[in-house]
């Protein structure tokens, strides 16, 4: 492969002719230490004309949060104490992913 280089994310997109995914999760604790449960999710979808789109959500983890998860990402259980969990709320992603 030709190694190539780009100066930003968006050109890799274009190059490709493809979007880019980038994906991000805030969680209660690390797996192999802990149950974990999501508490954010953030996608960015960089479109091969340039376009950025972006989406941002929060979920009731169904377990609590730990002080140490908290330090890491500022996120409290009183922020997501009225929220639905991820598992129920999987079918929104799937909405967006069609626009």
């Amino acid at each position: 492969m030709t190694n190539i280089n780009y100066p930003n994310i968006t050109e890799l997109a274009k190059h490709f002719n493809r979007p880019i995914l980038i994906f991000d999760l805030e969680t209660t604790g690390l797996m192999n230490v802990m149950p974990v449960g999501i508490v954010e999710m953030a996608i960015l979808v960089i479109l091969p004309d340039g376009r950025i789109k972006s989406f941002l959500r929060r979920f009731h983890p169904g377990i609590p949060i730990p002080w140490t998860a908290t330090k890491v990402h500022n996120i409290k259980d009183s922020d997501v104490k009225n929220l639905d969990k991820f598992d129920k709320s999987i079918h929104h992603f799937e909405k967006k992913k069609k626009n």
